[in-house]
């Protein structure tokens, strides 16, 4: 009597095979403004931005029962809807102020993708550009 395990052979010609669907997180649609930013946008107005189609796995989950402050929304959609916006916006206040909810929120709203990062005098351009990375003994700037 032979102590060994059976062999099973197993056909994976004919099992079927998942595909993995490439998404495009650079396509936008066209939505009203009303919509994303509802309740605090009134439904009359008309006004349309253009937001990232497809929720990328970095775009932050909207928080619960946040309420936005008025004046800093109205703000920043002024600086959403201005033909030359500049690339970035920048927020100050005191710790505990609401800056990094408002952002998160916002974020969630308009379907971007966030990163949050600290800054502090220790901050080095790679935290936010890209980082050096050792290829084949070489170092390369890798952006990200």
């Amino acid at each position: 009597m032979s102590n060994a395990n059976p062999v099973t052979t197993v056909d994976t010609n004919n099992q079927p095979t998942s595909t993995v669907e490439e998404i495009d997180y650079s396509e936008m649609i066209t939505v009203r403004m009303a919509d994303v930013f509802k309740p605090f946008v009134p439904a009359a107005v008309t006004a349309v931005i253009q937001i990232p189609k497809h929720r990328h796995p970095d775009v932050p989950r909207e928080i619960a029962g946040y309420i936005p402050d008025e004046k800093q929304l109205s703000q920043v959609i002024s600086w959403f809807c201005s033909p030359q916006r500049p690339n970035f916006m920048h927020m100050v206040g005191p710790t505990g102020s609401g800056k990094t909810d408002f952002m998160l929120w916002l974020c969630a709203r308009l379907n971007w993708p966030t990163v949050l990062v600290s800054v502090n005098p220790t901050l080095r351009p790679e935290k936010m550009q890209g980082r050096w990375v050792l290829s084949n003994g070489i170092c390369l700037w890798t952006y990200r």
